[in-house]
This record gives C-alpha cells, structure tokens and sequence, in this order.
C-alpha cells in the first residue's frame, strides 16, 4: 500500500486538477481500494455464501428421572436427531445450582452444572435461558451459580447475564462465509414468574425481557443486521398448552420481523404451535417440548433450517418424544402419525403458509 501512495503522490505532481484539489483524494482513494470488500459492509462481500443448516429443539427439563440426561453420556440420541446442523439450540428451563431458596411459585427447577457439558458433547452449540425458570432459585444465589456455570462451560448460554448488556449479547457463528447472530428474549408475562421479578438491568444480574427492554432488543437487532447474515430470535412466550399463537406473539413477531429477524423460534407452551415460511423469513411460534421429565402424552419436534446465500429457503419438522428418563428420540409409527397431525392443526389455526 505504501508503494502505491507514493506513486499517488507523484502523479499528482504533474497533474494540474489534482494539485488544484490536493492529494488528499487521491490518496483515500488508493487507500479504499486497498480494503478487502468484508471490511466495508455486508453488502460488499463477493464471497459465495454456501448452505447453512440450523436445528432447534424445544423445552428441556431434568428433573426426577430426567436427571439422568446430565450425567455423562446423557442426551446420545441428539446426535442422530441433530443430524450435523452447523448450530444447534434448545431452550434450558431450570436453574444451574445445587443451592438457593426457591422462589415463590409453583414450580421450581434445578439441576446440576454438568448439564452444560452433557449437552455439548451430544452437539448442542447454544441455549437460551431466557424463561420463567432459570431464577427459581434467586438471584444472589441460583443466578450467580448458573453465571458461574456458564463461565466454565463450553456451550453457549444466552438471554442471562451479569447485567443488561452481558444478557442481550447474542450468540454469533459464521459458517461458509454465513454470518448467523441468535438472540434470546422472555416474554411470558406470567404472574409472580421470576423473569418479571428479575430482568437484568444496567447495573444488575438477570434476564432480558420483552416487557422491560423492548426498544433495547429492537435496537439491538437492527444494531446487528448491519452486520450479520442471518438474525435469530429464540422467544419464550405465549400460552401454555395453547394450540394457537395469542395476539401478544404475533405482535411482537411482526415487531422483530421489522426489526431485521429472519428466523424465531418459540418456546413455554409446552405443544406445539404453528411453523411458517414466507419471503424467506420463518417463525415457529412453539417446537413444543423436547425433554421433559413428566407428561408423557405430550410431544415436540425438531426445526430444522435451511440457509442458502444468507437467506432463509427451507425447513423441516422431525416429530419426537422422548422415554420415562428424558431422552429424546424420533417418533414413529402412530405416534409420528399423530404428531404430524398436530402439526397441522397448528399451522391452519394460526392460518399460516409455507410459501417461499
């Protein structure tokens, strides 16, 4: 770069406009050529972008005999189920720590920090933690042990934070030259849930919520789609065991879509809700549960995304349950059958289309 500076320097010598207006613009011109096209925006990159896959599952729980999926060698059926997907995701409904005063409520979860490493090792990259039960055990004590987990851990936990900036930095990846952001949002607005009790402040551990930090998540992901690919919002919301999205989700569906959203993946009711495609943005409003510790009856699926060039093309739906223990695997026969109907249900009361 200097050797052409140089030369800039010299014509301009014997160039009367240039001496007129000074090398100053000639030389910023050399100097911006010499910028590789990543460094100047998005939208200058020549690079190929090749196929992205993501993979979402839904609620996951260990509690009772589910405990035994956080022990080593818990969760071996993700592998298979997870299918090599460049990311994989799950939404973790429990505190990290074996100590704390459980909040006042009706259901508190915990369980241990090996969890973190059981999941990683059967694949997955990230979980949100974002929902009504990662501070069943308070702040000072069950947040801070699961703040503590996560600093240990090797799998990425977001949505909680040691205070508002720690919990609203998203989870970044960059595949086949496919910049891919994933933020993770509460937004349950349920009665004495301890994410309206302790959403994370300036100065303050806890969570990021949709009902205290809408303008600070909006701006944030409108921050981020300067700059990355794919933007994914993994949302904890609506009704639990509620087929059809409520008003309240489709609002703020159609605020992140506006935003710069391309993918949202649901969690909290428990079953699942409607999943559409159109204009290459994709909402799954509810996977359902992925492993749970009771309720055996109930169901989930898997989410599969497909990414082509930075955009969202595809996707697909893998029924699954999981046995007495937790573990998750395909469903078959009947219960497949049963599933897929479900999942159908679902998209027409919510009157959605897959319409790429």
């Amino acid at each position: 770069m200097r050797a052409q500076v140089a030369e800039a320097q010299a014509a301009a010598v014997n160039h009367p406009l240039l001496l007129r207006r000074g090398v100053r613009w000639l030389i910023a011109a050399v100097v911006v050529s010499m910028i590789p096209s990543a460094a100047v925006g998005r939208a200058a990159t020549s690079e190929q972008k090749g196929r992205v896959t993501l993979a979402f599952g839904g609620d996951v729980n260990l509690e009772r005999r589910s405990v035994a999926q956080g022990f080593p060698g818990g969760f071996s059926t993700l592998p298979d189920l997870l299918g090599g997907a460049d990311i994989a995701m799950i939404n973790l409904e429990t505190a990290i720590t074996t100590r704390g005063t459980p909040e006042k409520k009706m259901y508190q979860f915990r369980t241990h920090p090996r969890v973190l490493e059981s999941l990683y090792k059967s694949g997955v990259d990230v979980v949100s933690m974002a929902n009504n039960h990662s501070i069943d055990f308070g702040r000072e004590v069950g947040l801070a042990d699961t703040l503590r987990a996560r600093a240990k851990s090797e799998l990425a936990v977001i949505g909680i934070g040691e205070n508002l900036a720690d919990a609203m930095s998203p989870y970044r990846k960059t595949i086949n030259n496919t910049a891919v952001s994933i933020f993770a949002v509460a937004a349950m607005g349920m009665p004495g849930s301890t994410s309206n009790t302790w959403p994370a402040k300036k100065d303050r551990s806890g969570m990021v919520l949709w009902q205290q930090h809408r303008s600070a998540v909006l701006n944030a992901i409108k921050k981020e789609s300067k700059k990355a690919d794919v933007i994914v919002v993994f949302m904890h919301w609506g009704d639990e065991y509620a087929v059809c999205p409520n008003g309240t989700q489709k609002s703020i569906a159609d605020e992140l879509f506006l935003a710069g959203a391309d993918v949202i993946v649901g969690a909290h009711p428990h079953i699942l809700q409607g999943t559409s495609l159109s204009n290459n943005k994709l909402i799954a409003y509810s996977l359902g549960n992925f492993s749970w510790y009771a309720n055996y009856s109930l169901s989930g699926a898997l989410l599969t995304v497909k990414i082509d060039d930075g955009k969202v093309t595809g996707y697909s739906m893998t029924p699954t349950i999981w046995d007495r223990y937790g573990l998750p695997m395909r469903a078959t026969g009947s219960r497949k059958s049963q599933i897929e109907a479900s999942i159908k249900t679902a998209n027409a009361c919510g009157g959605l289309k897959r319409n790429t």
